[in-house]
């Protein structure tokens, strides 16, 4: 596809990122890569999403300037277990928001990262379970983060953008691949404490 702009990526786990710019959803993308075989760590981002959309359904606003990204996973751990793991998405991105950028954030639990009370980060986990075993098969874990992205205003009472906080447009790519190392470091201990016995 002529949108595509594929690079590699050695962080952990994390080899490639795809880069789009413009599609559905990056989770729909991601999870047709799932089916089709590809290994975990593969990252798919897109500068605008025309459906984006969050747990439930939800639907997530995701106009150019955001920090939108989904990342295929295949956790070796319990599914009842991904509860915890959509949390720690959360932690990645709270994390990345303090030390970086000097920050201070709070949870909502389980996915929303709070800044003033209002939503600059949300995340959701979509999964394939193996009949057979009952083991995941892979899990697609979505991201987004308001960046520099200007939020419609029915939603400026209850979100807000980084750029908006500190006054600066920020990179956007440098903010998913803060994400990705941060996320690698909690992800390896969260997969030995969680390992199926």
């Amino acid at each position: 596809m002529k949108n595509v702009i594929t690079t590699t990526c050695n962080i952990g786990i994390f080899n490639v990122i795809k880069y789009y710019k413009k599609t559905k959803s990056t989770q729909i993308i991601l999870k047709n890569f799932a089916n089709s075989g590809y290994k975990e760590g593969l990252v798919v981002v897109a500068e605008q999403q025309t459906m984006g959309y969050g747990r439930n359904g939800n639907t997530w606003s995701s106009s150019i300037g955001g920090a939108w990204f989904s990342i295929l996973l295949k956790p070796k751990i319990n599914p009842r277990d991904t509860k915890d793991l959509l949390i720690l998405l959360s932690i990645a991105i709270k994390n990345i928001l303090e030390k970086i950028y000097h920050l201070d954030c709070e949870m909502k639990w389980p996915n929303d990262v709070l800044i003033y009370g209002k939503k600059i980060a949300g995340s959701m986990i979509e999964m394939e379970i193996e009949e057979t075993t009952k083991e995941i098969k892979w899990a697609v874990a979505g991201i987004g983060i308001n960046v520099n992205n200007d939020l419609p205003e029915e939603l400026l009472a209850t979100a807000i953008s980084l750029k908006r906080v500190i006054k600066q447009t920020i990179n956007i790519y440098d903010i998913i691949i803060y994400f990705i190392s941060e996320f690698t470091n909690l992800y390896t201990r969260f997969q030995k404490s969680h390992q199926i016995k």
